[in-house]
């Protein structure tokens, strides 16, 4: 009877926020054209520019790419505390991680190996944000990067490796922040459930070729309450707090730019293990993450036909929790040249080293890694060509060269075809790669011993890895109306040589390669204005996605083994929707809910994993937002000030994963209760 009240309590709360929205269609505004994407004309939609696909600037509705663009209009409308929240709406998306690693990973296209963000490539204007310990420590990226400096985000679904190298594996996430000319300088005060307290900066300048912006950020809350059964059974709980902070810089000035990004996330965590006993009290349990990038590039021009992009990177991350501290140092050099033979071919060629330094510090335990220092290298190519008014195509490759590992080759090609001035197909077919880091080919840590002789559990890295690799063909067809643009996509990927955990005979698990993965899907994009042209009503954007994955698990023996369904355990479906308006007075709201189907029970991969917490279940996450400048509350105020209610979660889902990391319960908390925010946001 409970369950059946919340489900209409649930229902009920739905329809009523959707019904106070959907009335407000009937408002009358006044949206200026160059204020939003959604009134934008068709040929504006159609001349729509990315970067991230060639490394250059193209229509995205001509790139060789299935790729998505979230707007800063669209991340002003909708609200969001974090990165992390924004990226959880985009299409065959969820944020997800687990108890070790909170909101570390972005699982796209139902793929999710590990906790490891190492599948996705995140990018800041173009340059790789890399890390060599693990390859993917990104959760002070997702939870402590200022929103306010974004213009845009470019999401890549699919491989890109053959421009960017490694975890450029299933997509490319490139954030894309705003210059001096067109940040707005403002400060964002917020205040909210959790005992959240955040101030956020942003602004710019701007002198002739002189571009200099930056953000920075600051956020505090003291947490939801995570609590769940432990390994033994045993139940306990903690508040997950955070403690956030970030600045983000971007210049440039004729043809020499820069990047600059500190983020650093303190986080309290369950542990090292899913355990609430301990020598650690669990209030004293925490986990630390900083990452800081700085690249400086220069662009020499030839001619008008030729030129060469020259960008030196350097990148550091520091992990730490009780057990030990861990750091990665890397240096990155790029070269690039680009040849414009024609208006209709175009040539690029380069070259990148990577230096990675690894090293870790004893805390608890041992040192699990020794110093390291070793080069990876890479060569590639890729060539655009339109052949005609309507079809255009796209070739290249890779070379790539990790230590103790033959060099590895990636190729890609696609197809453009117009079939009229509004709509095409997209067709391609492309390999990536996933290198194994610092802490899979050189962690050693074991927790000694049995009675017997044998180890109590431990980690342990393996030399030999070889490069995940994957395959990957999408066909896409297009359409852009005078009011919605349209996307379908269908995909199926296959991944060769998966990187995973096998216990030796010693009990500790070793680092492998072991098994393939099979996945295919569709996924359909639609943004649409409401109202007769495109300064009028409001705007809806909605996505539906579908995957569905199965993997051989090779056996003791090379002739046995088995077939596993969803092994990645993610949703099959997704459904997301959100809804948008700016009226003449200045005030604008946006509310979104995204619905991901259930997540498969880990059992697959643990069987001996013990059902004590509620299931991974199918959920609803609603959020909205509103904005009020307060010249709509009193005309004498301000013209530069406004207030903004942000309410996240807001059906007061309980939201549950399944557990990956250490693999003997089935389930842990996600995502925290009802939450809602209030900000104080300020022009200067």
């Amino acid at each position: 009877m409970k369950s059946l009240i919340n489900v209409r309590l649930k229902a009920l709360l739905s329809g009523l926020v959707l019904m106070l929205f959907t009335g407000m269609l009937c408002a009358d505004e006044d949206l200026a054209p160059e204020e939003d994407l959604f009134t934008l004309d068709l040929e504006q939609l159609m001349q729509q520019t990315v970067h991230s696909p060639g490394k250059f600037k193209q229509a995205a509705a001509q790139a060789a790419a299935v790729i998505s663009i979230i707007s800063r209009q669209e991340i002003e409308r909708f609200g969001a505390n974090n990165l992390l929240e924004v990226l959880d709406r985009s299409t065959s998306m969820a944020m997800t991680g687990s108890f070790f690693f909170m909101q570390n990973t972005a699982s796209m296209r139902g793929d999710f190996g590990s906790h490891a963000d190492n599948h996705v490539l995140l990018l800041l204007n173009g340059r790789p944000m890399r890390d060599s310990f693990t390859g993917g420590e990104n959760f002070s990226i997702y939870t402590a990067f200022p929103l306010d400096i974004i213009k845009q985000i470019e999401i890549i679904r699919g491989p890109g490796s053959v421009l960017y190298g490694s975890n450029a594996f299933s997509g490319v996430i490139n954030i894309i922040t705003q210059n001096g000319k067109e940040i707005d300088n403002q400060l964002n005060a917020t205040i909210g459930s959790f005992a959240t307290r955040s101030i956020e900066a942003s602004g710019g300048y701007s002198d002739g070729d002189f571009n200099l912006s930056g953000g920075a950020k600051y956020f505090k809350e003291n947490g939801w309450q995570f609590a769940a059964l432990d390994n033994a059974g045993v139940p306990g709980q903690f508040d997950a707090g955070e403690d956030n902070y970030s600045l983000v810089l971007n210049g440039n000035d004729q043809n020499l730019s820069f990047n600059l990004a500190l983020t650093r996330s303190l986080q309290d965590f369950w542990g090292a293990r899913s355990v609430w006993a301990g020598s650690v009290p669990q209030s004293a349990r925490d986990i630390e993450s900083k990452r800081a990038m700085v690249d400086v590039g220069y662009l020499h021009k030839f001619n008008q036909q030729r030129y060469l992009d020259v960008n030196v990177s350097y990148a550091q991350a520091n992990f730490s929790h009780f057990n030990y501290d861990s750091q990665s140092k890397n240096s990155f050099a790029e070269i690039s040249h680009h040849w414009d033979f024609s208006d209709n071919l175009r040539w690029l060629i380069g070259t990148t080293l990577w230096h990675q330094n690894i090293s870790s510090e004893a805390g608890l335990r041992a040192a699990p890694t020794p110093d390291v220092s070793q080069n990876w290298w890479s060569l590639y190519s890729q060539v655009n060509y339109d052949m005609n008014a309507n079809l255009s195509w796209v070739v290249g490759a890779q070379i790539n060269k990790v230590p103790q590992i033959s060099a590895n080759t990636v190729p890609r090609v696609g197809f453009v075809y117009q079939l009229d001035d509004a709509s095409g197909f997209k067709l391609m077919h492309g390999k990536a790669f996933r290198a194994a880091y610092g802490a899979e080919t050189h962690f050693e840590l074991t927790f000694c011993c049995r009675p017997n002789g044998t180890s109590r559990g431990g980690l342990r890295g393996n030399l030999e890895l070889k490069p995940e690799t994957v395959s990957t063909t999408d066909l896409q067809y297009y359409r852009y109306g005078q009011s919605y643009q349209f996307n379908g996509t269908v995909f199926a990927s296959h991944q060769h040589d998966l990187i995973d955990r096998e216990r030796t005979d010693d009990g500790t698990l070793q680092f492998v390669n072991r098994g393939n993965l099979d996945s295919h899907g569709v996924e359909l994009e639609l943004k649409y204005q409401l109202g007769d042209d495109a300064n009028s009503g409001g705007q809806i954007i909605a996505s539906y996605s579908y995957q569905s994955n199965k993997s051989w698990r090779q056996g003791p023996n090379e002739s046995e083994g088995s077939t596993v369904h969803n092994l990645t355990l993610q949703p099959n479906h997704m459904a997301k929707i959100g809804y948008s308006n700016h009226f003449e007075n200045g005030i604008s709201i946006g509310v979104f809910d995204s619905w991901f189907d259930h997540n498969h029970d880990n059992i697959v991969r643990s069987p001996r994993r013990q059902e004590v917490n509620p299931p991974a279940s199918s959920y609803h996450m609603m959020s909205a937002n509103i904005r009020i400048p307060l010249t709509a509350l009193n005309p004498r105020l301000s013209d530069q000030a406004a207030i903004e209610i942000y309410g996240y979660n807001l059906l007061d889902e309980a939201i549950y994963q399944p557990e990956v990391a250490g693999r003997l319960i089935n389930t842990n908390p996600l995502r925290g209760g009802r939450s809602v925010y209030l900000s104080l946001v300020m022009g200067f």
